[in-house]
Parts: C-alpha cells; sequence; structure tokens
C-alpha cells in the first residue's frame, strides 16, 4: 500500500509539528512479555506449543534473548546487527508485534525503508493501537519524504516545480495537523 502525496505530507508534518523523537531503548523485554500474556510467541501459530515445555520454554527464552539482544545493540547504534538479531527472533516468533516494530525500527535506521514500513504494517495488524509502531511508521514515511525532497532538490530546475509542490503539501498538512 503506497500513500498518496497529501498522505505522505501529513506523516511528515504531523512528526514535524508534534517534535516526535526517536525511542532508542524501545520497548524492553519485560514490556514485550506482558504485552503478549507473558509469551513473546503469543499469536504465534508457528511456536511450538508442543507438549514438552521445555521446547516452548526455550523458544521463549531465545526469542527474548534475542530480543534483549537487539535492544542493546540499538542502544549502541549498531542497527545492522540488530537487524540481524530482531530477524532471528522474528523467525522464531513472526507474530510478535514487538519483534516486528524492533525490526522495523533497525531497518529503518539502516535505510531499509519499503521492509521496516513492510514490518510495521505487519505489528500494526497484530496490535492495532500499537503507539510506538504508529510512530516508528510515521517516522519512516518522513525520512523517505526528505529523501524524496532532497533528490528534487539535486535535479535542479528539472525538479524545482515538485519540489515547490511537496514543501506546499508539508505545510499544508501542517496546517491540518494544527486544527
Amino acid at each position: 500500500m503506497k500513500p498518496s502525496r497529501a498522505a505522505l505530507a501529513l506523516a511528515v508534518m504531523s512528526c514535524f509539528c508534534l517534535n516526535t523523537m526517536v525511542y532508542a531503548s524501545g520497548t524492553s523485554s519485560q514490556q514485550m512479555q506482558s504485552s503478549n500474556g507473558g509469551n513473546p510467541n503469543a499469536g504465534n501459530p508457528n511456536a511450538n506449543s508442543g507438549n514438552s515445555s521445555d521446547n516452548g520454554s526455550s523458544e521463549i527464552d531465545q526469542v527474548t534473548a534475542l530480543y534483549n539482544q537487539g535492544l542493546d545493540a540499538v542502544k549502541s547504534k549498531d542497527y545492522a546487527k540488530a537487524v540481524d538479531l530482531f530477524q532471528q527472533a522474528a523467525d522464531t516468533a513472526p507474530n510478535n508485534a514487538d519483534v516486528l516494530n524492533q525490526l522495523a525500527h533497525a531497518q529503518r535506521k539502516t535505510g531499509k525503508l519499503d521492509d521496516a514500513i513492510e514490518n510495521y504494517w505487519k505489528a500494526l495488524k497484530i496490535r492495532p493501537d500499537f503507539a510506538e509502531a504508529r510512530e516508528y511508521m510515521g517516522e519512516a514515511y518522513l525520512q523517505g519524504a526528505v529523501e524524496q525532497a532532497k533528490l528534487l532538490k539535486s535535479y535542479g530546475d528539472k525538479g524545482q516545480e515538485q519540489l515547490e509542490d511537496l514543501t506546499k503539501d508539508f505545510q499544508e498538512a501542517a496546517e491540518q495537523v494544527k486544527k
């Protein structure tokens, strides 16, 4: 799903106008477990819910360990490592909104905006009222809009009209947010 230019501009200006800050630490494993009923694999049909509590418990422990290591990598701004760790956690718990949100956050920080937006949508499909994922999604659209504006600017006269239109859309979006 691609946003319209006006929707993109609204997302951009919403974040600018609200002085949205990026949270470096993300959701703690304790918050993740409590938001998933104490189980990082909650809602995951692929997780081993089997008869052996050891297998299920070890998968939960593995996801939690990977998630915590990913958060540590984010805190140290090693986003490539964080992507790898959160991806491993997502492979084990593909329906965990917290894991998907942090994976998307790390992807966004490494410039993989399309992948990030896809994973934010997955997280929001699982948990529609996930405020942090919505914030991060807006930041991803902001990042993309700024990249597009820079590209238009680099076109010189060829991109001037479109850059002016985009700037106008930013201003209109800011007015809508103020209302």
